[in-house]
């Protein structure tokens, strides 16, 4: 009983922010895509294939960057402290 109360909240939470009118569009500016492994592999491959469906969703240009080693890490610590970190994902 205790989890479906605890699970209800976190079901309505989507519905309530879509709900919110933020005025300016989000995002307002290009977006970078991080890929955190070698080009040509499957995960560039997917995110190639994802950017241009991104690109009309959003209505922004979507550029998929590769930055790859540490397993994935030095993206991650691209996208943290990276300038303007919410255009970047």
């Amino acid at each position: 009983m205790l989890r479906r109360a605890l699970l209800l909240p976190l079901l309505a939470a989507p519905a309530l922010a879509r709900a919110q009118d933020g005025g300016a569009a989000f995002p307002d500016r290009p977006i970078t895509l991080l890929v955190g492994f070698a080009p040509g592999g499957g995960t560039d491959i997917l995110a190639r294939l994802l950017a241009p469906r991104l690109s009309e969703q959003f209505g922004q240009p979507v550029a998929v960057e590769n930055r790859t080693g540490g397993a994935g890490t030095i993206a991650a610590a691209a996208i943290w402290c990276g300038p303007g970190r919410m255009g970047t994902w």
